[in-house]
Parts: structure tokens; sequence; C-alpha cells
């Protein structure tokens, strides 16, 4: 499944700071930021939709392959 991009406004000050500390820690401030929104996903997104969700994707996934498979 594709994804897309999320935009986040954020005062440039506090950016750099957030950067800065996070960087002193090892923590990848996107990555961190990708695991809230998962987070915020589970949290408002009913169960059964999220299972749809997953079944389309693995659908999509599984039609990728056989095509893939196809063409070789």
């Amino acid at each position: 499944m594709k994804n897309e991009t999320l935009v986040v406004s954020m005062d440039p000050e506090r950016l750099r700071a957030l950067r800065f500390y996070g960087s002193q820690k090892g923590v990848d401030i996107g990555q961190e930021l990708n695991t809230f929104a998962n987070r915020l996903y589970e949290k408002y997104v009913p169960a059964a939709t999220r299972e749809y969700i997953e079944m389309l994707a693995a659908d999509e996934a599984n039609t990728h392959k056989k095509r893939r498979d196809e063409e070789e």
C-alpha cells in the first residue's frame, strides 16, 4: 500500500531543539512521528475498519506478486 505524506507545522526553534536533543538520544524524530500516527489510527479507527483495510492491502500485495510471477 502506498504511503501519503502528512505535514505538521511546528515553531522552528522548538523543532531545532527537538532535533538536537533527539539526535543526542539517538532518536529518529520521523520514526517517532510515524509511531504516534499509527497509535492515533489504532485509537480512532474501529477495529473492523482496520481489518478491512488490512485485507485490501494483502489482496493488493498478492495481486502485485502474481503479476511479477507471470512476467518472469
